[in-house]
């Protein structure tokens, strides 16, 4: 999918890595949308992430993601 949300975020189990893969899983590409659901703790800003969200979802590596969720 070529997205580096592990740039900006250093627990992906956490509640925000979480949210965000969910979120992937059910449907949702927008990147802006997606990095709005940070947690505050958060440092980075939404551009970051959502500059690291930016990527191609490919469904098959989708279906692979929602497998090992």
């Amino acid at each position: 999918m070529n997205i580096k949300l592990h740039c900006f975020i250093n627990d992906i189990t956490g509640t925000t890595g979480l949210s965000i893969i969910r979120e992937i899983v059910s449907g949702e590409r927008n990147p802006v949308k997606l990095a709005s659901l940070k947690d505050g703790r958060i440092k980075a800003s939404l551009e970051e992430i959502a500059a690291s969200l930016t990527g191609d979802y490919r469904s098959e590596l989708v279906f692979i993601l929602e497998q090992e969720l």
